[in-house]
């Protein structure tokens, strides 16, 4: 008597594997960067993520940055300008859309000499 082929558990096998394997979740990340002296937006300003190979961007006008396609997950972002303090802020990515709000930079006070 010859043995039946068992497909039963070879397509629950594939059937697990597709749900297991979704593709990963991306964030659309916003926000504005304003001066904390006078709240005028700091256009040029730029909003990076600390992680190796994620990149950043440039501010545009009224000081909005987008930060598409970020994988879900908790991040870390330097925002800077010319003649600001450098603030470092947390992010975590877990939503279709992560609004930052308006990140304040307060001008920075040392002199160079």
């Amino acid at each position: 008597m010859k043995s039946k082929p068992r497909i039963f558990p070879l397509l629950m096998f594939f059937i697990s594997v597709s749900v297991s394997a979704q593709p990963p979740k991306y964030a659309l990340v916003l926000g504005n960067v304003y001066s904390a002296q006078d709240s005028t937006d700091l256009q040029g300003a730029t909003v990076v993520f600390t992680e190796v190979g994620l990149g950043g961007v440039s501010c545009r006008d009224k000081g909005l940055f987008l930060l598409p396609k970020v994988p879900y997950g908790t991040y870390l972002l330097k925002v800077s300008f010319l003649g600001f303090e450098t603030k470092h802020i947390s992010l975590k990515a877990d939503h279709d859309t992560v609004n930052m709000g308006v990140i304040y930079l307060h001008p920075d006070t040392k002199i160079l000499k």
